[in-house]
C-alpha cells in the first residue's frame, strides 16, 4: 500500500473546488507521537465507541495509541476531531463560522465529510474534521479514516493483517460520503449451526452466541457500512433477547435490530413461545397454540410484552405471521385463502395497536414479508399498511420472484428485499461456500433498485464465515448501487482483493474468484452429486470440469505461495480453501461416476483404483477442513466450517463407491466416447472445432497386458499406440 494508505472502498466527492495547491496531508501518527482524538461527552455513544475504534487502528497500524479526550487540550499542533452535527458544540461551531463546509451532507441520511481545517480553535493549529449528519453517519466517517490508513473491515473476521508504519497520514483534501442508495443495509445469520458450535468454543462457553459475539458482528457490519441484523435465530442458538446486554449492546453501537420471517414482533418462536404458553395457560389447564384464530389475547399479550420491553432501543417491526420455526401459518377456524386473508388483516391491525400504545412514533421501520405462503394471501388481498415496507423475497437462489407493480413502489413505507448469499432448505441446501456469482448478484440488486427497491436490503449470509467477498459486494451495492456496470464487475474483486492484500495480487486473485465463480455456476459444490456431468460423452464433460479446477486450485496455490507469510491465514480463508474445498467435492463425486461407470464395464484394477482416489479425495476435503478450523489463525476458527452440518437437506457426503475382489486375469476392454461400453457410436470429427475424440482402453483383470493400436488411414492421430496396460490409458484421436 502507498504510505497514505489506500483510498475507502465506496465512492467519496471532493470538493467542487480544489485548492490550487495539494495541501500537506494529516498525520495522524508521526515521530512516534500520535494525535489525540477528540469527541464531545454528550455526542452518542456509538460515537464515542467508534472513536475508540479509531484509537485501536492507529495503533495497529502505527503501534502507538493515541489519547480519547473529551475536551479540547489548551494548546496543540494538530488535533482529530470527531462529532455529530447537531450533538457536537465544536462541529456546531465549525459549521456556523463556515470553517467546515457541510452542505451536502447535512440533514442527509448516514452521510459525512472528512477535511482539514486550519486554526479550527483557539490554540490548536490544524484538525481532521469527521462530522456526520447522524449518529451513523459520523461512524462511517470514522471507518472510512480507518481503512484509508490500511485497517480492513476484515481485519478480525477474515485476519486481513495491517501493514505497520511509522508514519500514518490521511490525505488533507476533503471527502464526502453521500447519503447511501439503500437506507437499511444489514444480513440474516441464518442456519448458524457452524458459528454457534465456533462462538461457544471460542468466545462464550456458557451461552450459544451471546453478547461477546455479537459485537464482533456489530463492528464488523458498520465497518462494512451496513446498520441493520437479523440475528440468529434457530433452536441450537441463544434467542437474541434472552441476554439483555444483547440489545443493549446493539442500541451502544448504533446498529438496528429486526426479526425474519417467522419471528413477529421481535419475537423468537423456537425459544420463547413454549414459555409463555406454559405460564398462559388456558383455563382448562391446556397448552395455548401458537394460532390467532384459536389464542389471540394469548398471542397478542405475548407480542406487547416484547414491543414494551424493547421500545428505548433503534428496532425493525416485522408484522404479520407465520407459524413457529420458520413453518406455515397455522388457522384452525380459516380454512380459505379469503378467511385466512381476513384473519392476516386482523393480526396486522393487533399488531400496529400494540406498537402504538408500547413504542409511538419511534416504532419505524415496520416491516412485512410476504414469504412462502404469506405472498400467496399477501396477492390475495392482504391489506398492508401505507408505512409498511413490503420485503420481498427472492426463490432462496438468488433469482427475485416478484417486485413491486406501480402503486406498491409510491407507497411512503417503500420496499425491501430479503435476498439469499446461503440457504438452507429443499430441494438443495448451500450453506458451504460462496458460490453465487457476482455478476448475477449485480443483476439482481441492479434490477430491484430500479423498481424503488430502497428501503430495506437484507441478505441471508448463513455463519458469516466464507461469504466475505459476496458479502462485501452486496453492501458495496446498497451504499453505491451505481459504482458498477455489468461489465465491470470483475473490477470491484481487483479492488477488494488489492485491499485485502496488496494492489499488486488484487488482478490475479480477482481472476481467481472470476473462475471459481463460473464452475459453481455450473452447479454449486454443494449441489454436487453422482452422474451429474457426464464421464463418457462432449470429451468427457466431467473430466474436463476437473480439469478446469485442476489449473484454477494450482493457480491460487502458486499465487499463495508469493504472499509474504502475513497474509498466508487471510488467503487461504477468503481465496484457498474455497478453490480446495469445491474442487474436492466436485473430484471424489468425479472418481465416484468413474468407479460406477467402471464396474458396468467389466474393468479389474481400474474399478478399485477409481473407488480409492473417491475416498482419497473425501479424506482429503476433510483434512483442509480441519486444517482451517484448528490450525489457520492458531485455530482461532475453531468450529465455524463444515461442509456438512446436522439436519441438512440433500447434503453431499461421501459417495457410495464398489470393489471387487482381485483375480489373477486379464482382459482387454474398450469403450470409445459417447459410449458407457463398446463402440457401438462412431466417434464424429469437425473440420470447423477441429477436435479430438477418445477411446478408453482398459483391462478387466488384474495382471498387466500388452496392448497396440493401429489407425485405419494415415491421416488419423493417436496419442499413444500401445504398451503395458494395468488399468487403463486413455487414447486420443484427432484429424490430421
Amino acid at each position: 500500500m502507498a504510505a497514505a494508505g489506500a483510498a475507502p472502498l465506496v465512492p467519496v466527492t471532493a470538493a467542487a473546488a480544489a485548492p490550487p495547491v495539494r495541501r500537506p496531508d494529516f498525520p495522524l501518527l508521526r515521530d512516534g507521537t500520535a494525535v489525540d482524538v477528540f469527541v464531545d461527552a454528550a455526542d452518542d455513544p456509538a460515537v464515542i465507541r467508534a472513536a475508540g475504534d479509531l484509537q485501536a487502528d492507529v495503533e495497529r497500524v502505527g503501534g502507538v495509541r493515541p489519547r480519547l479526550v473529551h475536551t479540547v487540550p489548551p494548546r496543540t499542533e494538530l488535533l482529530v476531531l470527531v462529532g455529530t452535527i447537531g450533538a457536537s458544540p465544536m462541529i456546531d461551531r465549525l459549521v456556523a463560522q463556515r470553517r467546515l463546509d457541510v452542505s451536502r451532507v447535512k440533514g442527509r441520511w448516514e452521510a459525512s465529510v472528512t477535511q482539514v481545517v486550519d486554526r479550527p480553535l483557539p490554540g490548536v493549529g490544524r484538525a481532521l474534521v469527521i462530522a456526520g449528519s447522524d449518529r451513523r453517519g459520523t461512524v462511517y466517517g470514522v471507518y472510512d479514516t480507518s481503512e484509508r490508513i490500511g485497517v480492513s473491515p476484515w481485519y478480525w473476521w477474515a485476519d486481513v493483517p495491517v501493514a505497520r508504519r511509522d508514519t500514518v497520514t490521511v490525505p488533507a483534501g476533503p471527502l464526502v460520503r453521500r447519503e447511501p442508495a439503500v437506507r437499511y443495509r444489514g444480513v440474516f445469520i441464518n442456519d448458524e449451526q457452524n458459528l454457534t458450535t465456533w462462538s461457544r468454543r471460542t468466545q462464550e462457553p456458557d451461552k450459544n452466541v451471546g453478547p461477546k459475539t455479537y459485537e464482533r458482528v456489530f463492528e464488523l457490519l458498520l465497518r462494512l457500512k451496513a446498520n441493520y441484523l437479523w440475528p440468529a435465530m434457530h433452536p441450537y442458538s441463544d434467542f437474541f433477547n434472552k441476554h439483555r446486554e444483547n440489545p443493549e449492546l446493539a442500541e451502544r453501537y448504533g446498529i438496528v435490530v429486526g426479526s425474519s420471517h417467522p419471528e413477529a414482533m421481535l419475537r423468537n418462536g423456537v425459544h420463547e413461545w413454549q414459555p409463555w404458553a406454559e405460564e398462559h395457560r388456558n383455563p382448562d389447564g391446556t397448552l395455548p397454540v401458537y394460532d390467532y384464530t384459536v389464542n389471540p389475547a394469548v398471542i397478542s399479550d405475548y407480542w406487547r410484552a416484547r414491543a414494551r420491553q424493547n421500545a428505548g432501543y433503534e428496532s425493525s417491526w416485522t408484522i404479520g405471521m407465520r407459524g413457529l420455526h420458520d413453518s406455515a401459518l397455522e388457522t384452525k377456524h380459516a380454512t380459505t385463502v379469503p378467511e385466512k386473508v381476513a384473519v392476516m388483516n386482523d393480526i396486522i391491525a393487533d399488531q400496529r395497536r400494540i406498537l402504538a400504545e408500547e413504542v409511538g412514533p419511534a416504532a419505524e421501520p415496520q416491516i412485512f414479508i410476504p414469504y412462502k405462503e404469506v405472498l400467496e394471501l399477501y396477492n390475495a388481498g392482504v391489506q398492508v399498511p401505507e408505512d409498511v415496507t413490503l420485503i420481498w423475497p427472492d426463490d432462496n437462489h438468488g433469482n427475485m420472484r416478484q417486485l413491486p407493480d406501480d402503486a406498491e413502489r409510491s407507497r411512503p413505507g417503500g420496499n425491501g428485499i430479503y435476498y439469499h448469499l446461503s440457504y438452507w432448505g429443499r430441494p438443495r441446501s448451500y450453506l458451504w461456500l460462496d458460490t453465487t456469482q457476482l455478476s448475477k448478484v449485480w443483476q439482481e440488486l441492479r434490477r430491484v433498485h430500479e423498481h424503488r427497491v430502497d428501503r430495506m436490503w437484507i441478505f441471508n449470509v448463513g455463519d458469516i464465515k466464507s461469504i466475505e467477498t459476496g458479502l462485501s459486494f452486496c453492501l458495496d451495492m446498497a451504499w453505491d448501487v451505481d459504482r458498477w456496470g455489468p461489465g465491470d464487475v470483475e473490477d470491484f474483486l481487483v479492488e477488494w482483493a488489492g485491499r485485502q492484500f496488496g494492489r499488486r495480487y488484487g488482478s490475479e486473485i480477482a481472476a481467481i474468484r472470476t473462475e471459481y465463480y463460473r464452475l459453481a455456476a455450473q452447479r454449486r459444490p454443494e449441489f454436487i452429486d453422482k452422474a451429474v456431468f457426464s464421464t463418457v460423452s462432449h470429451g468427457d464433460e466431467a473430466g474436463r470440469r476437473m480439469t478446469d479446477y485442476e489449473q484454477l486450485l494450482d493457480r491460487a496455490r502458486r499465487l499463495g505461495a508469493k504472499l509474504p507469510e502475513a497474509y498466508r491465514d487471510a488467503y487461504y480463508q477468503l481465496v484457498e480453501y474455497p478453490v480446495h474445498g469445491a474442487y474436492l467435492m466436485n473430484l471424489k463425486y468425479y472418481w465416484a461416476d468413474r468407479n460406477a461407470l467402471a464396474v458396468r464395464q467389466g474393468r479389474g484394477a481400474g474399478t478399485n483404483r477409481f473407488a480409492d482416489l473417491a475416498e482419497a479425495a473425501h479424506a482429503e476435503e476433510q483434512a483442509i477442513t480441519r486444517r482451517y478450523n484448528t490450525e489457520i489463525a492458531g485455530g482461532k476458527w475453531d468450529g465455524i466450517v463444515n461442509p456438512y452440518p446436522s439436519e441438512i437437506p440433500k447434503a453431499p457426503g461421501r459417495p457410495a463407491v464398489t470393489r471387487i475382489p482381485r483375480q489373477e486375469t486379464s482382459g482387454l476392454g474398450v469403450a470409445a466416447e459417447g459410449n458407457a461400453t463398446g463402440a457401438d457410436r462412431p466417434l464424429s470429427f469437425s473440420s470447423y472445432t477441429r477436435d479430438r475424440r477418445f477411446v478408453d482402453v482398459f483391462n478387466t483383470g488384474f495382471l498387466p497386458l500388452e496392448w497396440r493400436a493401429e489407425p485405419s488411414a494415415p491421416w488419423i492421430r493417436l496419442s499413444t499406440t500401445g504398451g503395458e496396460l494395468t488399468d487403463q490409458v486413455r487414447v486420443w484421436a484427432e484429424i490430421d
